[in-house]
């Protein structure tokens, strides 16, 4: 009798550490491909907006750098983000305003710190008129020191002035 109750305590114990040592290994954290960067834009600053300025349209980005848990901590080297490219999408009525180069000059944001970014999102010469309410939706990408893609997004809004 004795026997029986250890080898069904013996298997409840093995099935119990199977599970749990699965269950771990399975975690979003212990993913190794999945990028531990989370971007946060804190806030957006536009600037060019005026009619009279010659230079283009740009949007000034506050951010910070979380892990995928909501925090900045656990700072790694390997977890910093260089951005390297951007695209901007305009609604098509009306037509939507040309975008300078897209190219990021290798900014890169050190993991848990605030950082910033800088971009062109409309053209001098595509400015559209004054009091226009311009919405779009800016895309960054770039990756981080292991190589792995990170992306994210970002609403636009701003007027045009004289």
């Amino acid at each position: 009798m004795r026997r029986v109750r250890a080898t069904h305590g013996l298997a409840a114990l093995a099935a119990v550490i199977l599970l749990l040592a699965a269950t771990s290994c399975n975690s979003v954290g212990e993913q190794a491909d999945a990028v531990e960067a989370v971007i946060e834009v804190k806030s957006i600053t536009y600037g060019g907006t005026s009619l009279a300025s010659t230079e283009p349209v740009t949007a000034a980005l506050s951010l910070t750098l979380l892990n995928r848990a909501g925090d900045a901590a656990t700072p790694v080297l390997f977890n910093d983000v260089t951005f390297t490219s951007y695209s901007v999408a305009y609604p098509t009525d009306p037509t939507p305003p040309n975008v300078p180069d897209t190219s990021v000059s290798a900014t890169t944001c050190i993991f848990g710190k605030d950082c910033s970014l800088s971009v062109a999102i409309i053209d001098s010469g595509s400015k559209p008129a004054a009091g226009t309410l311009v919405t779009g939706v800016l895309t960054v990408q770039g990756h981080d020191q292991r190589d792995r893609m990170v992306e994210f997004s970002a609403n636009l809004s701003f007027s045009m002035v004289p």
